[in-house]
């Protein structure tokens, strides 16, 4: 069995991937050209709905008759578009470089899985045990794809998967497990010259330091960030409450209840 990359196909596929806005939660346009993509090469290719996102794409390579053994995942989506870009976010090419918002995370995965199924195309039912390709959303926000994936019942029989994330060329086992937190600091409004109030604000930060801190200690794996913080806004009044939104990574085998903790 010979099978080829086509390199130029490959780069034209990224661009145009990275040429569709795919933020989080809106995913809609891109997974319609994936879907109209795999349609040419795959046995099969369906829209999962995930509420409140663009929803997945999967698509089967295989004869239906042989068993579903193996995964390649990738998400869609990308982070929001910020300042400071200094090149094209919607695609530029300089030398063996591609620029752009989620070419590196992770729309090149996205576009060398979908190379490698082409390549594959011609003799996919030649294949002993079918093969599931699925693109996500929402992996940049709360991961609901990911979660609707996993819950569906369509992996069933899987047993070897490859995902799509920048990991500096290296093969990883495993990955960073994560959990969000919103915390509700309560204070005690009062004017700001009375000494008699509590600034929420600043028992917020107070906490946001403390956790900063603790994730910093030799025992304790992963990191803590904070996200958001924001409270009430007042002229001349402390405000009385405050939310914190904290973010915990913490590495593949660890127990979560201990995390949340």
């Amino acid at each position: 069995m010979s099978l080829e990359i086509n390199s130029n196909r490959l780069k034209d596929l990224l661009l145009e991937i990275i040429s569709i806005k795919s933020f989080f939660s809106r995913e809609v346009e891109l997974a319609d050209f994936l879907i109209s993509e795999l349609a040419k090469i795959a046995n099969k290719v369906e829209r999962q709905p995930v509420e409140g996102c663009g929803g997945n794409v999967i698509a089967y390579f295989g004869p239906e008759d042989e068993p579903l053994k193996y995964l390649l995942m990738c998400h869609m989506d990308t982070i929001e578009l910020f300042e400071g870009w200094s090149r094209n976010p919607w695609g530029e090419v300089d030398g063996n470089y591609v620029y752009g918002i989620g070419a590196l995370d992770s729309k090149s995965s996205l576009a060398a899985m979908i190379e490698a199924l082409r390549a594959i195309s011609d003799v996919k039912d030649e294949l002993k045990g079918r093969i599931a390709f699925a693109s996500v959303c929402d992996e940049e926000g709360y991961s609901r794809g990911t979660y609707q994936l996993a819950k569906c019942g369509k992996l069933k029989g899987i047993e070897l998967g490859v995902v799509g994330e920048p990991t500096q060329m290296k093969l990883m086992k495993g990955a960073y497990g994560r959990l969000v937190f919103d915390i509700t600091v309560k204070g005690r409004a009062a004017v700001g010259t009375e000494k008699r109030g509590v600034n929420a604000v600043i028992e917020a930060c107070k906490l946001v330091l403390w956790a900063v801190k603790y994730s910093s200690k030799p025992k304790v794996e992963g990191s803590v960030a904070p996200l958001a913080i924001r409270s009430q806004e007042f002229i001349v009044t402390h405000p009385e409450k405050c939310l914190i939104r904290m973010d915990r990574h913490y590495p593949s085998g660890s127990d979560e209840d201990e995390k949340r903790r």
